[in-house]
């Protein structure tokens, strides 16, 4: 989730990462690492004609599956971006 901005509506929650396993057996697990940079986090602003990532403290949620969600972090942009 990201900061709450009025003059960039967002969704709730959007798919910005994924990564995939190998086939598992039953009780097995395996690690996967996904690098989330301030560009993945950016949204489309018609205003300034760019994609646009806003200061303050976002929630990135990890689960198999929107509604099987298994942990969470939150990261923090201290400035605001805009990428072309």
């Amino acid at each position: 989730a990201a900061p709450h901005n009025p003059a960039l509506p967002m969704p709730a929650s959007e798919l910005r990462a994924y990564g995939k396993t190998r086939v598992l057996q039953p009780g097995e697990s395996q690690t996967l690492s996904l690098h989330i940079t301030p560009r993945d986090l950016a949204s489309w602003d018609e205003a300034r004609h760019s994609w646009f990532s806003g200061s303050g403290t976002y929630t990135l949620l990890v689960g198999a599956s929107s509604t099987d969600i298994r942990g969470k972090a939150t990261v923090s942009l201290p400035t605001e971006s805009v990428f072309k």
